[in-house]
Order: C-alpha cells, then sequence, then structure tokens
C-alpha cells in the first residue's frame, strides 16, 4: 500500500509475479510517477514465500525502514519501503493488534505510578532527571536516555526512542547489548499512542495473536516495554520501546510501572530540548536579521556632501518597521569621474509584502534599476524596463511602487516619473508645500505594460524636493481609527523645516512616530531630500 505522495497515496498494488521490478518507465511491472524515482529503481522478489527487495542501482536509493539496503534484503509485513519520495506498506495478510499483558495509563500523572516502591522509585527518577538535564542537546540526550535505561533495565536487550505522533513516528535514537540493528513493531508503538498507555508483553512468542505479526516473530523479542510519551495538553511526543531477548526472562508489571513514571519525567525534558531549540534558533534568526540590516543600509547611499555637489544638499533614510526593509533609495551619478557633476538619477522604491523576501526583493529591483538607468534616454523607459525584467523572473509574484528622476545639477532641471508611488512633493523657498501634478502610473512587476508620463521643471534656489514611501502618510491612531495622512504631513514638512536635511528628517519622522503612539514606525519610513542651496 502506497503512503505518499498524492494522487497515489492509498493504492494497493498487487504482485502479480514471483518478479517485480518497481520504477518511473512505463513499461515496468508497478509504474512510480515521480521525478525521484529510477526508471528502473528496485526490484521485488518472492522465494519460498519470503519477500525480498534489491536496488537496482538507483539515483535516490532504496530505503528499508529508514535504512538504506545493499544487495537483496529481506522484507515483511509492516515494512516500510522508500523508494525516492514514496513510501510503500508492504502488506500480506492483515495484522492483529498485539496481545498485552499489562497496561498503565500515561496521560496524566496519576497516584497509581507513585504508589508502588514511592521511595526506590523517586530516587531512579531523580538521578535520571538529573542526568538528563544536563544536556538539552536532543541527539545526546536521547542517546544518554537509553544509556540510563539499560542500566536501569538490566533485562533490556534493545531499546529505542521513536519521536512523533501515531502516524508519523520516526526512530531517533536505538541501543542494544549486540547487534545495533534489530526488529521492532511499529504496530506496537502507534498502540501505545493511540491508547495512551504503557504497554507489557511478558511472552511474546506465547501469544497467539502474535503468530501473524511478522516483525515480532521473525524479531528475537521474547518480552516487550512499550511506554508513550505525552507532552502539554497531552500532545503526543513518542515512545519508548525496550526489548528483552531471553527466552527464560521477562519484564513484570513493576517494570511497566518504572518506565512509566520515567517517560513522564522525560516527557518534560524532552519539552525543555525542544523549547531550548526553539530558542537557539530564534536567537541565530535575530542575529542573522541584525546582520542582514547592517548589509541592506550599507549598500544605501550616505555621501550625500559629493553627490551633491557645489549648489544642492541631498539627505535619503529609511526607518525599518522590522529588522529588515523592503523600502530603499538611491542616488546615481551617470559619471563616475566626476560624481559631484552632470546627471544624477534618484529613486525611491517600495515593495510588497514585509520581511526578508521583500529584502531581497529590493536588493534585485536596486541593481536593476541602476543597470538600467545608465543605458537609459529617460526615466519612463527605465521603468517600463525594469517592468519587463521583473516580469521575467518574479516566483514570488513580489511587486514594487517606485518613484524616478533625473537631476540636471548644473541647471537644476528636473525629470520626474512614478510607477504606483506617492506623488513628489514641492517645498517652495517661501515654505509652501505643493504637490508635483504627475500621473502615477501602477506598480511595476506585472505582464502589463505600465502607463506613465513625465513632468519636467527646474528646481529653484532654497526649493526642495520631497520623495517618501507610504509609510509616512499611512501611519495609524487611536486602534487604527486615524490615519496621519497626507494633509499632516504637509503641515508638518512646513512646521518642521530647519537645515541641515537631516535634521529636518527626524524631526519628521519623530512627528509620525508620536502620532502613530510609538517609537518604532508601524511601517518602514522612507524620506529623500533635493535642496537647491
Amino acid at each position: 500500500m502506497i503512503k505518499g505522495p498524492d494522487p497515489l497515496v492509498g493504492q494497493q498494488l498487487a504482485m502479480n509475479h514471483d518478479v517485480v521490478i518497481l520504477g518511473r518507465d512505463p513499461d515496468v511491472d508497478i509504474t512510480l510517477p515521480s521525478p525521484t524515482v529510477s526508471r528502473r529503481h528496485a526490484r521485488l522478489v518472492c522465494q519460498d514465500g519470503l519477500y525480498f527487495v534489491e536496488d537496482l542501482g538507483s539515483t535516490n536509493g532504496v530505503f528499508l525502514n529508514d535504512q538504506r539496503i545493499t544487495g537483496r534484503t529481506r522484507i515483511t509485513d509492516a515494512d516500510e519501503l522508500r523508494i525516492g519520495e514514496i513510501v510503500l506498506r508492504m502488506i500480506t495478510e492483515e495484522e492483529p493488534e498485539p496481545v498485552v499483558r499489562g497496561k498503565v495509563n500515561v496521560r496524566t500523572a496519576n497516584q497509581e505510578l507513585f504508589s508502588l516502591r514511592p521511595a526506590q522509585k523517586l530516587q531512579m527518577v531523580l538521578e535520571l532527571s538529573q542526568h538528563l538535564s544536563r544536556t538539552l542537546d536532543q541527539p545526546s540526550l536521547l542517546d544518554k536516555l537509553l544509556e540510563h535505561l539499560f542500566k536501569l533495565f538490566p533485562l533490556a536487550d534493545q531499546g529505542l526512542v521513536a519521536l512523533g505522533g501515531e502516524e508519523h513516528l520516526e526512530v531517533y535514537a536505538r541501543r542494544a547489548r549486540r547487534q545495533e540493528d534489530f526488529r521492532y513493531s511499529r504496530s506496537l508503538l502507534r498502540q501505545a499512542i493511540r491508547e495512551g498507555a504503557g504497554i507489557l508483553s511478558e511472552d511474546v512468542r506465547g501469544d497467539e495473536r502474535f503468530a501473524n505479526t511478522a516483525t515480532l516473530r521473525d524479531s528475537e523479542a521474547r518480552s516487550v516495554l512499550c511506554v508513550p510519551l505525552f507532552g502539554h495538553e497531552g500532545r503526543p511526543l513518542g515512545v519508548l520501546h525496550l526489548t528483552c531477548c531471553r527466552p527464560d526472562r521477562a519484564f513484570q508489571q513493576d517494570d511497566l510501572h518504572l518506565l512509566s513514571t520515567i517517560g513522564l519525567q522525560v516527557a518534560v525534558v524532552l519539552e525543555n530540548a525542544a523549547f531550548n531549540e526553539e530558542r537557539v534558533r530564534q536567537a541565530q534568526l535575530l542575529q542573522e536579521l541584525a546582520v542582514a540590516r547592517q548589509i541592506q543600509q550599507s549598500v544605501l547611499p550616505t555621501d550625500f556632501q559629493e553627490l551633491g555637489g557645489p549648489a544642492f544638499d541631498l539627505f535619503g533614510r529609511v526607518w525599518p518597521a522590522h529588522e529588515v526593509s523592503g523600502d530603499f533609495y538611491d542616488f546615481l551619478p551617470f559619471d563616475e569621474a566626476r560624481p559631484e557633476a552632470g546627471p544624477l538619477a534618484f529613486f525611491v522604491g517600495d515593495v510588497s509584502g514585509k520581511g526578508m523576501p521583500a529584502a531581497l526583493f529590493m536588493f534585485a529591483v536596486r541593481a536593476l534599476a541602476r543597470h538600467l538607468a545608465l543605458g537609459s534616454p529617460g526615466p519612463c523607459q527605465t521603468l517600463r524596463l525594469l517592468n519587463r525584467a521583473l516580469d521575467r523572473d518574479n516566483p514570488s509574484s513580489l511587486f514594487v511602487t517606485l518613484g524616478h528622476g533625473l537631476l540636471d545639477r548644473d541647471c537644476g532641471e528636473l525629470l520626474l516619473t512614478s510607477a504606483g508611488h506617492p506623488l513628489p512633493l514641492l517645498r517652495r523657498a517661501t515654505g509652501q508645500v505643493e504637490d508635483i501634478n504627475l500621473p502615477t502610473g501602477r506598480f511595476l512587476g506585472f505582464a502589463s505594460e505600465p502607463t506613465l508620463g513625465e513632468v519636467r521643471f527646474v528646481l529653484q534656489p532654497g526649493e526642495t524636493l520631497i520623495l517618501y514611501s507610504d509609510g509616512c502618510t499611512e501611519t495609524f491612531a487611536d486602534g487604527g481609527k486615524t490615519m496621519f495622512g497626507l494633509d499632516r504631513f504637509r503641515k508638518v514638512l512646513v512646521e518642521e523645516f530647519q537645515l541641515p536635511l537631516e535634521t529636518w528628517a527626524e524631526k519628521v519622522k519623530n512627528r509620525v512616530l508620536r502620532f502613530g503612539g510609538g517609537t518604532e514606525p508601524q511601517d518602514d519610513l522612507t524620506l529623500v531630500l533635493i535642496h537647491r542651496r
């Protein structure tokens, strides 16, 4: 029976011959249509009533119960065979529920677990807890756990720890006094989780109902203990499983009680280890985001004095709402030999979305915009070419609004265009702030050609061009009822005007933050200022 992936899941495939070939090729006996499966991947063989599997030199290998096989390998009921991404379970007969000689409820710390030999149990559990609490690394923790279980249970010849729920159990640690590779019954592990009870079978081979359970029948097991682990609010965490292989010995009810008691403590330790692992991951993520923020800020221009030349003051800043931003600005001189003179291209953009995807898309937009602007006849053509480039390779379907312009620093002439970005503002030398009448077009990153327009004018002495992102106007107060809005933004630009431009920008930013009632932006804030002296 196939366990995954869709649409094969749940299908039963009959083995109609003693030799069956499995692979991707439609001409083999059983076709598995997956790119992870080789054309002729594996061979199943039935010989004298026994079943075997062989790898036919496949690229991704054949795995039996998560172990890669080499040569011909025996396969029995309930074994799981993984071929590429497809998992098959061998079924020759229905496998009955294992016979249980004893059960102990382990879903809650009931008094029964501690009532028998309480002093000895408490001492054992405390010693084990002390040892386990010294490490929060899960692989080391599980290996140490089995090491201590073998000391506490001298009859145990084999042991394993499987983690997960009833349908998705995976063995994370195993230990044996002799051969490390041993067989175990997955149905027994699942039953323990399903019933929420520790299970004891004193005599596996003496139970008639185990006769058709090939996994146990062919194993060395004589007696087994199986205890499920449950975490907070009954969440299944996994199973502890011990096996005695000696024909004259068997686990007893006291052993089941002790392992069940230990299981309660182990569940707490496992949850603490998982919490610690998540905390470490979060700390690493925050550190990586902090580095990403530094990198992102470092690529934005900061040498405004040189870029402005003798006649202009420039300033740009992004205040991210999170560690990284989808907003950006840029200044690009056309003449590298004379960065302070001649045409200067400038951009301010806002990528859709938040976090790292928006930040990475921002880097791509900035790099493309710089490259295209140097060979373009004008801002409109630059944005059209940028839209085509983004549309050709945009698997994330993100988009960007972009304001773009050219400044002739010799005469002060400006040429502006906008692709869905907030319209620029002009602060006159008298202090009045005016809108610049410019067709907004639409954002970039989609197949259709954007409709763009341009406006040309001369920036007069004492005047300032203001470009910004929507975070400057779409900050909210009163629980989201009142928006800062363009009118307040214009008023703040008048009231807070002060040179140098950096001081002015900080005052404007602080007014926006105070309106929103916080010290951090609700959305990325970006300001680009061009002032003619």
